[in-house]
């Protein structure tokens, strides 16, 4: 949250943005490392700071299979569904009425794609995994838009092909069942160079989830430029083209109410570590540089979403600790 000690940052942040992401304050792991204490200091901390630059708080993420205490996974399943609803409804009603969205499940399926993924999450509940949480998450937060956010649904070849099958069946039956989704957010965590990214079986299951009446909400966008030129100009635009492909199909395609990138400014990015270019030079992966001037990838931003809300446009950012 240091960034917002900047008054640059926090008038770029403005121009550019209506909601904030935490990246990991609100992650189960880091807010309880024991069974028995609850540490809402930093959650605490950056809702109050969004509301007092007027700026909205999405939650991410009530269970993730990657943040989970190391406590929680040495328990029985019968406990381990008991301790992820309470902390379910312990999010919910601390933070009711304040937040414009909650990830409930972040990253639902296998790797592979060909059904959800195995752990303590799924052992505890079952096939009744989904329904039960959402459920509890809309008891707790009624207000909420309830999101199932997931990784790899936007990128080309079988095994994404494979995802997005599964996804569209997924939302599908939990739909039928009564399970609250609100949306599905697509991370969308692009390269530069692996396009293209508006492709025909990306737009097809565009097509498909709005069909069943499900909004989109682009999640997590950012554009790792690892494998692009070293030469600034060219690189910029080879990500911003990126951004621009996939942004249009999403917005052309289905109901897309929101868009959040992952991080404002090349400054502080995951990608830093993630996915370092080879020839060592700093990534260029979102909206502004380093010295938070707007890069290409803004403008196409700013083009694509003017059309939408006050409340929601340009566009949202995470911008909290970094990774």
């Amino acid at each position: 949250m240091s960034d917002f000690a900047d008054p640059f940052f926090v008038q770029a942040l403005h121009e550019d943005c209506g909601l904030i992401v935490p990246e990991y304050e609100l992650q189960w792991d880091r807010m309880r490392p024991t069974p028995r204490r609850t540490d809402w200091r930093r959650a605490d901390a950056l809702l109050e700071l969004a509301q007092r630059q007027g700026l909205g708080l999405r939650g991410h993420a009530m269970l993730w299979h990657d943040a989970l205490p190391a406590w929680f996974e040495a328990l029985s399943p019968a406990g381990a569904r008991r301790a992820a609803l309470a902390r379910i409804s312990s999010l919910g009603r601390r933070y009711r009425g304040r937040v414009h969205s909650w990830d409930v499940v972040n990253e639902p399926l296998s790797e592979t794609g060909e059904g959800l993924r195995d752990g303590p999450l799924l052992r505890a509940f079952g096939a009744g995994f989904l329904n039960t949480c959402f459920a509890r998450a809309a008891h707790a937060d009624p207000g909420a838009l309830l999101v199932l956010n997931e990784m790899g649904l936007e990128y080309g070849g079988a095994q994404a092909d494979c995802k997005r099958d599964t996804m569209l069946h997924l939302l599908e039956s939990e739909l039928e069942r009564g399970t609250p989704i609100g949306a599905l957010g697509l991370q969308a965590h692009l390269d530069a160079s692996d396009g293209p990214h508006d492709h025909k079986a990306l737009r097809q299951f565009l097509r498909a989830v709005s069909r069943i009446g499900l909004p989109v909400m682009v999640t997590e966008l950012d554009v790792s430029d690892r494998s692009a030129p070293a030469e600034i100009d060219a690189r910029d635009d080879l990500v911003a083209e990126a951004a621009r492909g996939f942004l249009a199909a999403v917005l052309e395609e289905c109901d897309c109410r929101t868009v959040i990138t992952w991080g404002l400014s090349d400054r502080r990015s995951w990608l830093a570590q993630a996915r370092p270019r080879l020839d060592g030079l700093p990534v260029r992966p979102l909206p502004r540089d380093a010295a938070l001037r707007v890069k290409s990838f803004g403008e196409v931003l700013v083009q694509l979403t003017a059309s939408k809300s006050a409340a929601q446009a340009p566009y949202a950012v995470s911008e909290s600790e970094g990774r």
